[in-house]
Protein backbone atom coordinates (compact mmCIF):
# COMPACT_ATOMS: atom_id res chain seq x y z
CA UNK A 1 0.00 0.00 0.00
CA UNK A 2 1.43 3.38 -1.03
CA UNK A 3 1.64 6.05 1.67
CA UNK A 4 -0.90 8.84 1.57
CA UNK A 5 0.52 12.10 0.30
CA UNK A 6 -0.94 15.54 0.82
CA UNK A 7 0.04 18.57 -1.22
CA UNK A 8 1.68 21.28 0.87
CA UNK A 9 3.13 23.78 -1.64
CA UNK A 10 3.77 23.82 -5.36
CA UNK A 11 5.92 25.83 -7.71
CA UNK A 12 6.00 25.95 -11.53
CA UNK A 13 8.32 27.87 -13.83
CA UNK A 14 9.01 28.08 -17.55
CA UNK A 15 12.51 29.13 -18.58
CA UNK A 16 12.78 30.21 -22.21
CA UNK A 17 15.76 29.10 -24.28
CA UNK A 18 17.45 25.86 -25.27
CA UNK A 19 17.59 23.39 -22.33
CA UNK A 20 21.13 22.79 -21.07
CA UNK A 21 22.70 19.85 -19.26
CA UNK A 22 25.23 20.28 -16.48
CA UNK A 23 28.75 19.88 -17.86
CA UNK A 24 31.59 18.50 -15.76
CA UNK A 25 33.93 20.92 -14.08
CA UNK A 26 37.08 21.59 -16.11
CA UNK A 27 40.48 21.24 -14.47
CA UNK A 28 43.45 23.35 -15.51
CA UNK A 29 46.84 24.11 -14.03
CA UNK A 30 45.17 27.05 -12.28
CA UNK A 31 42.38 25.01 -10.68
CA UNK A 32 38.89 23.80 -11.51
CA UNK A 33 36.07 25.85 -13.02
CA UNK A 34 32.51 25.37 -14.23
CA UNK A 35 32.08 25.83 -17.99
CA UNK A 36 30.45 29.14 -18.96
CA UNK A 37 27.40 27.58 -20.65
CA UNK A 38 26.60 25.53 -17.54
CA UNK A 39 27.16 28.42 -15.14
CA UNK A 40 25.02 30.79 -17.22
CA UNK A 41 22.13 28.31 -17.54
CA UNK A 42 22.17 27.47 -13.84
CA UNK A 43 22.32 31.15 -12.82
CA UNK A 44 19.42 31.97 -15.16
CA UNK A 45 17.18 29.30 -13.67
CA UNK A 46 18.10 30.43 -10.14
CA UNK A 47 17.52 34.10 -10.98
CA UNK A 48 14.16 33.53 -12.69
CA UNK A 49 13.06 31.33 -9.79
CA UNK A 50 14.01 34.01 -7.25
CA UNK A 51 12.02 36.59 -9.23
CA UNK A 52 8.90 34.45 -8.78
CA UNK A 53 9.60 32.57 -5.55
CA UNK A 54 11.67 35.05 -3.52
CA UNK A 55 14.97 34.60 -1.75
CA UNK A 56 13.92 32.18 0.99
CA UNK A 57 14.05 28.40 0.48
CA UNK A 58 10.59 27.73 1.90
CA UNK A 59 10.20 24.04 1.13
CA UNK A 60 11.60 22.17 4.09
CA UNK A 61 10.06 18.74 3.61
CA UNK A 62 10.26 16.14 0.85
CA UNK A 63 9.66 17.39 -2.69
CA UNK A 64 8.86 15.94 -6.08
CA UNK A 65 10.42 17.57 -9.17
CA UNK A 66 9.30 17.31 -12.79
CA UNK A 67 11.40 18.79 -15.59
CA UNK A 68 10.25 18.91 -19.21
CA UNK A 69 12.95 19.93 -21.67
CA UNK A 70 11.57 21.14 -25.00
CA UNK A 71 14.59 21.00 -27.33
CA UNK A 72 15.28 22.11 -30.87
CA UNK A 73 14.92 18.96 -32.98
CA UNK A 74 18.29 17.69 -34.21
CA UNK A 75 18.96 17.66 -37.94
CA UNK A 76 18.94 14.32 -39.65
CA UNK A 77 22.33 13.26 -40.90
CA UNK A 78 21.19 10.23 -42.85
CA UNK A 79 22.46 7.77 -40.24
CA UNK A 80 20.89 8.68 -36.94
CA UNK A 81 18.66 11.14 -35.19
CA UNK A 82 20.69 12.03 -32.10
CA UNK A 83 19.96 14.60 -29.42
CA UNK A 84 22.61 16.74 -27.80
CA UNK A 85 20.82 16.97 -24.44
CA UNK A 86 21.65 14.31 -21.87
CA UNK A 87 18.58 14.09 -19.63
CA UNK A 88 20.36 13.18 -16.40
CA UNK A 89 22.68 16.18 -16.79
CA UNK A 90 19.69 18.45 -17.56
CA UNK A 91 17.98 17.28 -14.37
CA UNK A 92 21.17 17.80 -12.34
CA UNK A 93 21.49 21.38 -13.61
CA UNK A 94 17.92 22.20 -12.54
CA UNK A 95 18.32 20.54 -9.13
CA UNK A 96 21.55 22.46 -8.48
CA UNK A 97 19.96 25.73 -9.66
CA UNK A 98 17.10 25.36 -7.16
CA UNK A 99 19.34 24.49 -4.17
CA UNK A 100 18.99 27.21 -1.56
CA UNK A 101 16.25 28.86 -3.65
CA UNK A 102 13.15 26.64 -3.49
CA UNK A 103 14.46 24.06 -1.01
CA UNK A 104 17.40 23.99 1.35
CA UNK A 105 19.15 21.03 -0.27
CA UNK A 106 18.38 18.66 -3.13
CA UNK A 107 18.55 15.78 -0.64
CA UNK A 108 14.90 16.73 -0.04
CA UNK A 109 14.00 15.43 -3.52
CA UNK A 110 12.22 12.10 -3.13
CA UNK A 111 11.03 11.80 -6.72
CA UNK A 112 12.43 13.35 -9.90
CA UNK A 113 11.11 12.98 -13.43
CA UNK A 114 12.68 14.35 -16.61
CA UNK A 115 11.19 14.28 -20.09
CA UNK A 116 12.74 15.40 -23.37
CA UNK A 117 10.46 16.64 -26.13
CA UNK A 118 11.03 18.21 -29.53
CA UNK A 119 10.01 21.85 -29.75
CA UNK A 120 8.38 21.64 -33.18
CA UNK A 121 6.66 24.88 -34.11
CA UNK A 122 7.54 26.49 -30.77
CA UNK A 123 10.65 28.01 -29.22
CA UNK A 124 12.68 25.71 -26.95
CA UNK A 125 12.15 26.01 -23.18
CA UNK A 126 12.44 24.16 -19.88
CA UNK A 127 9.36 23.56 -17.77
CA UNK A 128 9.94 22.97 -14.05
CA UNK A 129 7.42 21.86 -11.45
CA UNK A 130 8.19 21.30 -7.76
CA UNK A 131 5.64 19.92 -5.33
CA UNK A 132 6.21 19.63 -1.59
CA UNK A 133 4.61 16.45 -0.26
CA UNK A 134 3.79 15.01 3.11
CA UNK A 135 4.45 11.32 3.40
CA UNK A 136 2.95 9.10 5.98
Amino acid sequence: VAPREALLRAFSLTVDGEPVGKARARVTAHGAYTPEKTRTAQERISWETKMWWGNQPLMEGPVEVTVKAWCTPPKRNGKSYPSRLDVDNALKLVLDALNGVVWKDDRQVVKATIEKWWAVGIEPFTGIKVVEVRRG
